[in-house]
């Protein structure tokens, strides 16, 4: 009912014409990476882990290792922070919709 409210134009809460009801986001993954900080934080962790095990497979005379260190160490703390912030903001996220919902 509320897809057919929302088309509409109307909020199928309180059936107000022009009020829209907010679109719910949808789930991307099994581990719910519903926005951009969780994204970018996942892909920082895994660029983070590559340069790992790639420096782990060098030679120790190598020129690449301080590079794959940098970019190791920068990744995977990077994606921590990154997506840390983004499961904080998704938990606010549904606090303040739980909020917002009438209650009967």
């Amino acid at each position: 009912m509320a897809e057919r409210a929302h088309e509409a134009g109307t909020n199928a809460i309180d059936g107000v014409q022009g009020a829209s009801v907010p679109a719910r986001q949808a789930r991307t993954s099994r581990f719910g990476l519903t926005n951009l900080y969780l994204k970018a934080g996942l892909c920082a962790l895994l660029v983070g882990l590559v340069c790992a095990a790639l420096l782990l497979t060098r030679p120790a005379g190598s020129a690449a290792l301080p590079w794959l260190g940098w970019i190791a160490a920068a990744g995977f703390l990077s994606g921590v922070v990154l997506y840390a912030i983004g499961r904080i903001a998704q938990v606010i996220d549904r606090v303040s919709r739980a909020r917002a919902r009438p209650r009967p």
